[in-house]
């Protein structure tokens, strides 16, 4: 057989005994001479000659994209095929100039490729094809990179006065760190002067300048970029006015006042003040102050006027001293504020109010009414206004009053009377009862008319954490709950007068231990005369159990076993009696609680009066096991 439109390309096959043949490996849309040629030794054999055309192939393409596409450069992807090798050959060029082609070989499994470097604005030819020996149909495909917009630096100015002004610019991503700023008057460009800024800076101030004059600035970045671009403006700066400052008086007093201005342009931060008396000019105080806006004239007389002069240090020759007056008022007797507040039985809190002639120490002299020539006194210092008076007696009459120490002017004491609170009844009794292993009531007493509630204060000794429980004037009890077992608590009543005071009683309480009883009390083996006691072990550090047996109308046995036991066979029991036997674990502290059954001793029969060698234990035999 052979391809129809090409018959000198002849390819044979060789069938035994089949009747069926398949034939592989053809050129798609192909048309196909086939013979069949039998070999047989029969004249009348002869061969049979047909045509079969093979059907389209299916074109499969690697679907080639370009993505990320920017000014200069982008990312191609694409899927890979079946057949192709680990290879292939990548191709670009701007298709206005193909002499600027340009060849990449990727190697890999990756399906895709960053390209680089790419004009802006411009169309390329992107053509991919496997590297491989067979002829395969390449992907070519047409993509245009963007158009890269200029970038404009941002040039501006501050903080113009009549000699500088501040330039501040945006930073590009091309600079590489330095600046040059020429500026030079419109005038006469010939005076042109220059300042660089290095590193990370973006901003520089010129000064020196001239007073109601033009600059050109121009600013020169070091950039990588190509285009980079100086940026050129033009700036003027303020006439030179003299300005005038704001100088004024603030709280004024009989004794002081505070002198503030504002600062000009041309202020180096230095300022002298004069100040003296006008009926007394050989008086006069100078004093230089730095960098402040305001400052505070003291000791003054009252009454009195002032000159004030005030002269700035600064860069311009036009700045000038001012000179004011200022006149004090005149001198006031002032009260003070004095009251008593936080009142009890035993003590009050005296507060008051500063005057502005205070500059010294408070003496406070406090008494009994009923006794004034008994009098305690206490030096205190000019920044303390609140005093705490205690110890004192309870329904009883004090005076109290405050001297100041003033610098200035007289000011007269004040005086004030307070009387203490009556001495209230509290809590006299505190009664711990119902205690559990996480719980006991406290009650107290006698109930009192006169309280609106109490204060509950509880915890476990030692121990610095304290609970409380609030409970209305109503009632005088309740159950402190959620406690830790086996522990000692301290608890303290405190009763809540309606008057605002208060009184306090404690108390010691103690929870009993958690889990003190046996798990389970059996008795086995009951006999006329005997019987065996089990048990389950108790929670916690058992020292040991303790088994009591009360017979009918004798005297009560106690045993006392090993921790480790957890039965004991109890012989010699009455017959025919009700014996009750109790099992109680005993703790290195104290011991638990008791678990205890009834047992009804069988009647005896002439097989029990058999005698027997055991050990005898308060007239009772014990076998422990």
């Amino acid at each position: 057989m052979c391809p129809f439109l090409k018959p000198g390309v002849i390819s044979q096959m060789f069938l035994h005994g089949e009747t069926s043949a398949v034939v592989r490996d053809l050129t798609p849309n192909t048309s196909y001479e086939v013979t069949f040629i039998p070999l047989s030794n029969m004249q009348f054999s002869q061969s049979q000659t047909f045509h079969v055309s093979t059907l389209p192939g299916l074109v499969q393409t690697r679907n080639l994209q370009a993505v990320d596409i920017t000014a200069t450069s982008l990312r191609l992807v694409w899927s890979r095929l079946p057949g192709d090798p680990e290879l292939y050959v990548l191709e670009y060029s701007p298709i206005s100039d193909p002499r600027l082609t340009q060849q990449k070989i990727l190697y890999g499994v990756e399906a895709s490729a960053v390209v680089g470097g790419l004009l802006s604005n411009t169309t390329y030819r992107i053509t991919l094809f496997p590297h491989s020996a067979q002829h395969v149909q390449p992907d070519v495909i047409m993509v245009s990179t963007k158009i890269d917009p200029v970038q404009k630096r941002v040039l501006q100015v501050k903080d113009i006065t009549s000699t500088s002004f501040l330039i501040t610019w945006s930073r590009l991503p091309g600079d590489s760190g330095s600046y040059t700023v020429h500026y030079a008057p419109t005038s006469d460009p010939r005076q042109m002067l220059r300042k660089t800024v290095t590193g990370d800076e973006d901003r520089v101030l010129i000064d020196g300048l001239t007073p109601d004059n033009t600059y050109r600035v121009t600013l020169i970045p070091e950039s990588n970029a190509p285009d980079t671009q100086v940026v050129t403006i033009q700036v003027s700066t303020l006439p030179d006015l003299i300005l005038a400052r704001n100088l004024h008086i603030r709280d004024k007093t009989s004794t002081s006042f505070q002198l503030a201005w504002s600062r000009l342009s041309g202020d180096t931060g230095n300022y002298v003040i004069e100040y003296v008396p006008v009926t007394d000019l050989g008086k006069k105080v100078q004093k230089t102050y730095g960098d402040l806006t305001s400052v505070v004239f003291s000791s003054l007389a009252p009454s009195t006027t002032y000159e004030v002069t005030f002269i700035p240090e600064s860069r311009e020759s036009t700045t000038q001293s001012q000179t004011m007056l200022v006149t004090t008022l005149p001198e006031l007797i002032q009260r003070r504020n004095l009251h008593a507040w936080d009142i009890s039985t035993s003590s009050f809190r005296l507060t008051w109010s500063r005057l502005i002639t205070d500059k010294g120490r408070y003496v406070l002299e406090y008494g009994l009414v009923s006794d004034p020539q008994k009098k305690l006194r206490k030096m205190l210092t000019a920044d303390e206004t609140t005093m705490l008076i205690g110890n004192l007696n309870p329904n009883t009459k004090y005076q109290a009053t405050l001297h100041s120490e003033a610098n200035v002017q007289y000011v007269p004491p004040q005086s004030i009377q307070i009387a203490t609170l009556p001495e209230q009844l509290g809590p006299a009794q505190i009664l711990i009862s119902d205690p559990t292993a996480h719980s006991f009531r406290v009650s107290w007493g006698p109930h009192l008319e006169s309280v609106i509630g109490y204060e509950i204060q509880y915890g476990p000794l030692p121990s610095n954490s304290v609970q409380k429980v609030q409970v209305d004037g109503r009632f005088n009890t309740t159950v402190l709950e959620g406690l830790k077992s086996n522990t000692t608590y301290l608890v303290t009543v405190s009763a809540i007068f309606k008057s605002g005071g208060e009184k306090a009683l404690s108390a010691i309480a103690c929870t009993e231990i958690n889990g003190t009883k046996v798990k389970y009390l059996r008795i086995e083996d009951l006999q006329s005369n005997s019987l065996k006691a089990v048990w389950g072990s108790a929670d916690g550090d058992v020292q040991g159990y303790q088994i009591r047996c009360r017979r009918h109308a004798r005297r009560l046995s106690t045993i006392n076993v090993a921790p480790e036991a957890h039965s004991v066979q109890l012989t010699g029991l009455p017959e025919g009696t009700t014996t009750k036997i109790c099992v109680k674990p005993v703790y290195k502290n104290g011991a638990g609680k008791n678990l205890c059954k009834k047992v009804k001793m069988h009647p005896g029969t002439t097989a029990n009066s058999y005698s027997s060698l055991q050990m005898q234990f308060n007239g009772t035999k014990l076998v422990v096991q």
